[in-house]
């Protein structure tokens, strides 16, 4: 009996994250930002093009800069709220820096303007 325990905890520790790393949701390859929908329509964000695994090397952390190792990853508006709440901006704010800043560094090769990100209503 306790050599049974011994080994299925042995195995357990041995597969367990393997396992565990499995079971986490798949990373999507659009995400659809319709937080803010005043002027314009959403947003189809290719996420598996800008991933780091797939695409342009992103890494997660530039994005989700909240984000925890081994943590399930939280959209912005988790933090971000339509409002600025302090020190935390509003998930436009948060949505156009993150974008933006990246956007224009790449000068030329990522849209910059509006209607290039955000179809018209």
């Amino acid at each position: 009996m306790k050599k049974k325990v011994i080994i299925g905890l042995v195995v357990m520790f041995l597969f367990g994250p393997f396992v565990i790393s499995h079971l986490q949701a798949a990373e999507p390859t659009k995400v659809t930002i319709e937080h803010i929908k005043k002027l314009f329509g959403p947003v189809v964000f290719d996420h598996k093009k800008h991933a780091a695994k797939d695409g342009l090397k992103i890494d997660c952390i530039t994005c989700h800069h909240e984000m925890k190792e081994g943590k399930a990853v939280k959209g912005c508006q988790t933090c971000h709220g339509e409002a600025a709440k302090g020190k935390v901006v509003s998930l436009k704010d948060a949505y156009h820096k993150v974008c933006m800043d990246c956007h224009k560094v790449k000068k030329g090769k990522a849209p910059v303007k509006c209607a290039d990100c955000h179809p018209k209503k």
